[in-house]
C-alpha cells in the first residue's frame, strides 16, 4: 500500500527538508514557498509530488539526489509513478490531492544530478536559497538560509537564522578587546574567545571555488547536517542564540589597580 515517505518545506528553492507534520491549504503546505513564483506555487501547482522509489533508483546510477533535493514537498513510496495522470485524486491522510500536470525541470534542481564527467576532483557543488522573508526567532528579527554544498559521496545542509546586527555582542566583544588590551603590556597577539561556525567558514574556503557570497550579519541560529548515501543524515549539530541582556555594573565595587604586573600560570 502506498505511503507517505516525507513531507517537506523550504522558505525557497531547494533542497526541501523533511517536518514531521504539515498543514496543507489550497495554497500548498504551511511554511513553504517558493523563489520564482511565475513557474512555481498557486493553485494548480500548490503541492509538488515525487516517488521514493524513482529517487533510489537515480541513487543507484549515481546521483546525488535525495527526498526533497529536487523540490517535491511529498515523497511517496509504494505508488506506481506509470499509472498518475491528470486528473487522478490522492487521498493523503485527511487532504484530498487532484493531479494537474508533471512538473517541469527547472536548472535549480541540477545538482540533484551528476554527470559522466563528474569525479573526485570535481569542485564542491554549491547552492543557496533563501533569505528573503522574515521570521521572528526568541525576539530576533531574522532571516531564514539554507546552502547545500555537496561533494562526490557526501552533502552538507546549513540552515541558518541571520539577523543584520547583534549591538550587545558587538558591545562584548569591545569590552572584551579593551580588556584584553589594558591588561596586555607586552602588546602580545590578543586572541578573541568567540565561538564561529556557519556556511561563511565553508564558502570563505572554497574561495574562488563558487560564486556564492558569505552572508551578511550574525547568526542566531544553525542547523547542521551530513548526508552520506543515506536519506537519513549522519551527523546533525545545532546551535542557536536564545537572549543577549545586560546587566547594570557598580564600578564603585571594582578597583582597578594602576601598578600591575602580567603573571603566567602553569
Amino acid at each position: 500500500m502506498p505511503s507517505v515517505h516525507s513531507l517537506n518545506v523550504s522558505l525557497g528553492g531547494v533542497p526541501k527538508l523533511p517536518v514531521s507534520q504539515v498543514k496543507v491549504s489550497l495554497n500548498g503546505l504551511e511554511g513553504d514557498s517558493h523563489n520564482d513564483l511565475k513557474h512555481h506555487g498557486g493553485l494548480s501547482r500548490a503541492v509538488c509530488l515525487y516517488s521514493l522509489e524513482l529517487i533510489d533508483d537515480l541513487k543507484l546510477e549515481g546521483h546525488n539526489i535525495y527526498p526533497g533535493s529536487t523540490g517535491e514537498n511529498i515523497t511517496i513510496k509504494g505508488l506506481d509513478w506509470n499509472e498518475l495522470e491528470s486528473g487522478l485524486k490522492l487521498k493523503i491522510g485527511g487532504v484530498v490531492i487532484i493531479l494537474t500536470d508533471p512538473a517541469t525541470p527547472c536548472k535549480t534542481i541540477s545538482y540533484s544530478f551528476s554527470s559522466d564527467d563528474d569525479d573526485d576532483t570535481t569542485p564542491p557543488k554549491c547552492t543557496r536559497t533563501g533569505g528573503k522573508n522574515i521570521e521572528f526567532l526568541h525576539g530576533f528579527k531574522t532571516k531564514k538560509w539554507i546552502t547545500t554544498i555537496s561533494m562526490s559521496e557526501k552533502k552538507m545542509v546549513f540552515e541558518e537564522w541571520f539577523v543584520d546586527t547583534l549591538p550587545l555582542k558587538f558591545l562584548s566583544d569591545s569590552l572584551e578587546f579593551e580588556i584584553k588590551s589594558t591588561f596586555n603590556p607586552n602588546k602580545e597577539m590578543i586572541e578573541s574567545d568567540e565561538f564561529e561556525f556557519s556556511s561563511n567558514i565553508f564558502i570563505i574556503g572554497l574561495d574562488s571555488l563558487t560564486l556564492l557570497e558569505p552572508i551578511p550579519g550574525h547568526a542566531v541560529k544553525i542547523n547542521f547536517l551530513i548526508f552520506d548515501d543515506d536519506d537519513d543524515p549522519s551527523m546533525t549539530a545545532s546551535f542557536e542564540i536564545l537572549e543577549l541582556y545586560a546587566e547594570p555594573v557598580d564600578t564603585g565595587y571594582y578597583v582597578i589597580p594602576e601598578n600591575y604586573e602580567k603573571t603566567e600560570m602553569d
